[in-house]
């Protein structure tokens, strides 16, 4: 059976990997910019930072963009004797870039004097005209309105012209509200890409918008360039707000967009966060030392830091008399912070106006702190517990306020179903889901509050309600899964890129920062996941390679159904379609074999693991062997830059019909 082992892994290169090579730390494979970005340093045409950053998001000035166009246009540098511009002068770095490029990217004349503005970043207006002249259209005639644009009169009568060619031609175009932004600016990236592609088509063919796409086959958003501890989403906006602890930093980024629009630094430990309901503010947890099993409360100490959402900078703080783990915003301008040190520590309510504590209470140490704002009730959970369990606390404008139980209350339940470390509440404030799975009831009554109601059908990394509370979107390994919030039912299922962390619900979409810091969007329609589309990466190609080549070989080049082909991007779904349909003939031994399933484990370094399941069936002669079902787990590693076979072992055998 040696052969039918060694072709084991024929489509191996057919499923994930997704080992990606990459440029720049912050611009890996699939970020909508890769191959513009790539290809245009390749060239020597741009470059990126000594820290192996491109920056995409970082704004390129007007020198900066001379440069990338004159470059592009492999035009020969025009020193003049003369600066045609007050403030580029013949010792500025751009001088032979700028006097070279004035003929489409004009300068400003102010008085008797001119003007390049060499720092300031060019507007979409500044790009329109520049690449209508640099491509000798300004003169051809056109039919297209720009009065479909909401803002078209902020656009110069005589420059009209410019923008309407550049929308007729689809070299650039409007966005979703209808607007054209002519003053809008423009990112490294979205530079980079607009000239990779003016370059791609020869000033021949239309050119393709060079903004960051709203809706792309490409389901990467961003690579996170640190550890991230906390992660959660404007309920207003499209802004995530991604949060390292180790770092010391907050990262603000439009997924639709697919653009951080802003980072903050703290000079503490930044652990855990919470937004209001308005999405206005979020408040932070700063450490001042690691959580400590044994630190006595009296010299406890911390911070947390009121950050405005709009401009991302910090607007207060508020001094804390405890070592902070997590945060929940309340109602009526209060907040409730869980203690993370001294094993039984304290949850203390501050007021948000005046800065100051209102109440406090007991609690376990590093408990994860969820408001109910239904209920007007906190719910904690502490993983350091064992049996883990569910606390409610009533509160009242900051207060502790329940007679009956006013160090909070207990689940009915100790031990008797698992947790697994966090949980999660609806919007509504109906039920409790911790990641075990486990869906408990939130009930006015302490007598009928958190009692177990049912039981997703299985265990997850994160989870997460849409807006309305009626759906469930979990994630688990390098699987999404969607449930029904009334029922538990599962609704849909697909595929990640890598094993999934956090996750966060979005309009229409969830997005998902994976094991490899990348930040995954998956789309919902009809109320229904849609799985993502992949390139396939250099690693798979070359495995595709290496893997026919032997097959061929052994085969004596008569192996039927040929997968060559594979350059194309296939949702799981076709990829199964298309391997059920593949049957092969081995000649010497007239056996049949049907590839009915392929899963990739890991692809790590120069080792690839992948599960293949298999049907083998006997057409005719004298191979002793019974019709069955073997599932194989195949190793493959490359050696000198080249893909082999090392070994394979079966996983399970059995007789079929």
């Amino acid at each position: 059976m040696k052969k039918v082992i060694f072709l084991s892994v024929v489509f191996l290169c057919m499923f994930q990997s997704f080992s990606y090579a990459q440029q720049f730390s912050d611009l890996p494979y699939g970020h909508w910019a890769y191959d513009g970005v790539s290809s245009m340093s390749t060239e020597g045409i741009i470059a990126g930072y000594p820290d192996n950053t491109f920056k995409p998001s970082e704004l390129v000035t007007r020198e900066q963009f001379a440069k990338i166009m004159v470059l592009a246009l492999k035009q020969e540098l025009n020193y003049p004797g003369t600066p045609s511009f007050r403030d580029v002068s013949k010792t500025n770095w751009s001088y032979g870039y700028v006097e070279t490029a004035k003929k489409y990217l004009s300068g400003y004349e102010t008085g008797n004097e001119n003007y390049f503005k060499p720092a300031e970043s060019p507007t979409r207006l500044d790009v329109a005209i520049a690449l209508i002249k640099a491509l000798g259209y300004e003169n051809q005639n056109h039919t297209n309105d720009i009065s479909i644009f909401k803002d078209y009169t902020q656009i110069p009568q005589e420059q009209r012209k410019y923008v309407a060619i550049a929308v007729e031609k689809n070299i650039m175009k409007g966005y979703e509200d209808n607007t054209f932004r002519p003053q809008g600016k423009l990112n490294r990236a979205e530079a980079a890409t607009l000239i990779y592609r003016l370059i791609a088509k020869n000033s021949s063919d239309p050119i393709e918008q060079e903004e960051t796409p709203n809706a792309t086959d490409n389901p990467i958003i961003k690579s996170i360039p640190y550890n991230v501890s906390c992660m959660l989403k404007n309920p207003k906006t499209s802004v995530i707000y991604i949060l390292s602890k180790e770092n010391k930093v907050l990262e603000a980024l439009d997924y639709d967009k697919k653009q951080t629009i802003g980072t903050l630094t703290f000079d503490k430990m930044s652990e855990r966060m919470d937004i209001n309901k308005e999405g206005t503010e979020i408040y932070v947890t700063l450490l001042d030392k690691e959580h400590q099993y044994v630190w006595n409360e009296e010299e406890q100490t911390g911070t947390i830091a009121i950050i405005d959402t709009k401009t991302l900078k910090i607007k207060s703080y508020i001094t804390l008399t405890i070592d902070p783990f997590d945060v929940a915003v309340g109602d009526n301008g209060y907040i409730y912070i869980s203690g993370g040190s001294d094993q039984h520590t304290d949850m203390v309510s501050y007021s948000i106006s005046n800065k100051s504590e209102v109440s406090r209470t007991g609690i376990y140490q590093k408990s994860y702190t969820k408001y109910n704002q239904a209920l007007k009730r906190v719910y904690t959970l502490a993983p350091g517990l064992s049996p883990e369990d569910i606390r409610a606390y009533n509160v009242a404008n900051g207060i502790f306020t329940d007679p009956v139980y006013p160090g909070g209350y207990d689940s009915p339940y100790h031990g008797d179903y698992e947790m697994n470390h966090n949980f999660k509440l609806d919007p509504k404030g109906n039920i409790i889901l911790t990641y075990s799975g486990e869906v408990f009831g939130c009930k006015q009554l302490a007598g009928d509050d958190m009692k177990y109601i049912g039981k997703l059908d299985k265990d997850f990394d994160d989870v997460v309600f849409d807006n309305e509370g009626k759906f469930i979107y979990a994630i688990s390994g390098k699987e999404v899964y969607a449930y029904d919030s009334s029922n538990f039912n599962k609704i849909s299922t697909c595929g990640m890129l890598e094993d999934g962390r956090l996750v966060v619900y979005g309009d229409d979409a969830i997005i998902v920062l994976n094991s490899k810091n990348s930040l995954e969007l998956i789309k919902i329609a009809d109320d229904k996941l849609v799985q993502n589309t992949y390139p396939l990466s250099e690693d798979e190609k070359a495995i595709l390679q290496a893997i026919n080549a032997s097959v061929m070989h052994a085969q004596n080049e008569d192996v039927q159904g040929s997968a060559d082909d594979l350059s194309n991007k296939y949702t799981y779904e076709e990829l199964q379609q298309q391997i059920s349909a593949m049957q092969y003939l081995f000649e010497n031994y007239d056996i049949s074999y049907k590839l009915v399933d392929a899963k990739i484990i890991s692809i790590e370094d120069d080792t690839a693991i992948v599960d293949i399941t298999y049907e083998f069936k006997k057409i005719a002669g004298e191979y002793p062997f019974e019709n069955n079902r073997t599932k194989l787990r195949q190793t493959m590693c490359k050696e000198n830059g080249k893909w082999k076979f090392w070994d394979s072992e079966i996983l399970e055998s059995e007789a079929i019909q």
